[in-house]
């Protein structure tokens, strides 16, 4: 179906250094069932990107906003999403794709629940070759969540089987597109959903597979900078997003301790798999102490006991290795 300026969904795809995938991700927006309109920012990527915009957009007339220098996911995510003017806008990163009905399925179930900030959907998990792997599918049978119980289970994490998701307009603009995360690059997207919640939207979810989601594999060793901004920016979303909602409503904050220290001390693996730069490791330290915010995780960052017992546990069986993290929970939460 050709883009058609008076639909009233906008796919909005910020990309950054993604040329070979962006054309794949671009035919599945005009693959659509349902009219749209679309919208890419290119965050002054290095290869051949704008050279592929400019072919397309010859062919098929879309809103491309380039930027002159590289703002990051967050910030580059901010001005995409408020470029758009639809009642309804789909975030689809580019090297993911939607399959023909996503749109119509999505856009369907916004208008039949008012309530939902947002829709979901189970997705295809692809390699990098494009080939499919697995499904992902919530566990969940309800199709629309309400706000309150969305923000119970974001103290989980995000709720979502992908990161390919529908907004509506309204919702975006009453948490201000999301602006409080635009510095936590790699988990702005839960964060928003955690102030999505907390604002009073509950989300809907369909579990019908209306999207791919590209899986790269993984480095032989954990890619330190980036675990470190998804630390800091989890402690961030603990200590001041998911704070505020609970003391607004009244709830026990003991939950979101016990989490924090559950997220260190799964965290805390890396100081023995990763591969530092001069002053990383501090860095990481600090982190995983804050996102624990407790003297007996900043312990087991030490080099007492506690702290070898979890290092050692890396080394050995996935059985043995829960063992170890029970006994050290045990010791953590002793009163």
């Amino acid at each position: 179906m050709p883009l058609d300026e008076k639909a009233e969904c906008t796919v909005c795809i910020p990309t950054y250094n993604q040329a070979e995938h962006l054309r794949v991700a671009i035919r599945s927006v005009l693959d659509q069932t349902a009219p749209v309109r679309l919208i890419v920012a290119n965050d002054a990527s290095p290869d051949n990107t704008a050279d592929v915009l400019a072919e397309l957009g010859q062919q098929h007339p879309f809103r491309v906003i380039n930027h002159s220098e590289n703002l990051g996911i967050s910030r580059n995510l901010q001005i995409l999403l408020r470029a758009a003017e639809t009642p309804f806008l789909v975030r689809l990163d580019s090297d993911d794709a939607l399959h023909p009905e996503y749109v119509r399925e999505l856009m369907s179930l916004l208008h039949g629940h008012p309530e939902a900030g947002y829709a979901h959907c189970a997705i295809q998990e692809i390699d990098g070759e494009g080939r499919p792997l697995r499904q992902r599918r919530l566990g969940r049978t309800e199709e629309f969540q309400d706000a309150e119980t969305a923000l119970r289970r974001s103290v989980n994490g995000y709720q979502v089987a992908a990161n390919i998701l529908m907004f509506r307009r309204e919702a975006l603009m009453a948490t201000d597109y999301g602006a409080a995360s635009a510095q936590l690059n790699f988990v702005e997207d839960y964060d928003l959903s955690v102030r999505m919640a907390d604002a009073g939207w509950g989300n809907v979810y369909s579990g019908k597979v209306l999207a791919s989601y590209r899986m790269w594999a993984a480095p032989s060793r954990p890619q330190v900078g980036r675990k470190l901004r998804e630390v800091q920016g989890v402690a961030h979303i603990f200590a001041e997003t998911l704070t505020r909602a609970f003391r607004r409503r009244g709830w026990p904050l003991a939950t979101l301790r016990g989490r924090r220290v559950e997220l260190a001390l799964a965290n805390a693996e890396i100081l023995d798999r990763g591969e530092f730069a001069p002053g990383e490791r501090e860095e990481m330290v600090a982190a995983l102490a804050a996102l624990g915010d407790s003297p007996r995780v900043q312990a087991a960052l030490g080099t007492g006991r506690v702290a070898w017992f979890l290092r050692q546990s890396v080394q050995w069986s996935a059985a043995a290795q829960q063992a170890a993290k029970r006994a050290v929970k045990r010791v953590l939460f002793r009163s």
